[in-house]
């Protein structure tokens, strides 16, 4: 199993665990990350697509959730950043 394969399993308490590393802290928020940034892309594309049979208070939502949605993407980003310099 790949260093960042494990960081994707679940951590259920600390008995029997190792303590985690920044390495593996690094690789959970990078797949975490990674998977909220391929959900906004796929916002994005419909919010581009602009179907006609979404209404526009949903059209507004998907706005706002992409924004969300971003923030988070940027803040994951971010704690990478912290704890791999």
């Amino acid at each position: 199993m790949g260093d960042c394969e494990e960081a994707k399993m679940p951590i259920d308490g600390f008995i029997g665990k190792r303590m985690r590393t920044n390495e593996d802290v690094v690789c959970e928020i990078s797949y975490e990350r990674r998977e909220v940034a391929h959900n906004l892309n796929k916002l994005k594309d419909a919010i581009k697509a602009n179907p006609d049979f979404v209404s526009e208070k949903h059209k507004e939502l998907w706005k706002k959730q992409a924004k969300a949605m971003q923030e988070y993407v940027d803040v994951l980003g971010e704690r990478i950043k912290d704890l791999i310099g």
